[in-house]
């Protein structure tokens, strides 16, 4: 189903950026309300760096974000996954990009939503066919909406890096949609971050 899905692997742009930390990196962000706040309640957060341009540190401090989170779910008390929206992959830059590796990555810690995924496979002839944008998305709400489920994280970084200039809608604006169509789930236990520039429709 990995192989089917064809999700391109956010640890590749992680690794890189965490090759960079320095000692005590985003330290006055963790101790921060905001983070906290965000951490211990279901919300979105999104950091978009009004005073912080691109290259400026923002990747730097999502990724020490991501090992916040990794520590919860290497201790099985949360599920996450992320991505990094990268300009010069265009394997890591629109909606059919993102979705099915957070829907992975989801998986790989949930029988349930493994479960999700294994339907998915077996209503698209086995893998003979490609699901939609629209179908993946559905998918990946009913894996949030899951019962009795610890806190989810839901990272991404540089949403600005998705195309926003070619496609009706964009590739950036099709990510937007499926933002606010989570965050309109209005679920307790999920949690979202992203980080971008700020963009006049972000």
């Amino acid at each position: 189903i990995h192989k089917w899905l064809s999700p391109p692997d956010p640890s590749t742009n992680h690794n890189l950026v965490c090759s960079t930390h320095h000692k005590q990196t985003a330290t006055w962000f963790f101790q921060g309300r905001i983070f906290w706040e965000w951490k211990s309640t279901g919300s979105l957060l999104w950091i978009h760096g009004k005073h912080m341009p691109s290259g400026s540190g923002k990747s730097i401090l999502c990724s020490t974000i991501i090992q916040d989170i990794e520590a919860l779910y290497n201790a099985r008390e949360a599920s996450m996954a992320y991505f990094y929206f990268d300009f010069w992959n265009a394997n890591k830059q629109g909606l059919h990009d993102l979705v099915p590796s957070l829907l992975t990555q989801l998986s790989a810690g949930s029988s349930l939503c493994c479960d999700i995924l294994s339907k998915l496979y077996s209503v698209h002839d086995n893998g003979m066919k490609q699901p939609s944008d629209i179908v993946l998305t559905k998918c990946l709400k009913d894996m949030l909406m899951l019962p009795n489920q610890l806190p989810i994280y839901i990272i991404m970084d540089t949403l600005d890096e998705s195309p926003n200039t070619s496609g009706i809608p964009s590739a950036c604006e099709r990510v937007l949609q499926l933002l606010k169509e989570l965050v309109d789930l209005r679920l307790p236990n999920l949690h979202i971050c992203i980080t971008s520039c700020p963009e006049i429709n972000i």
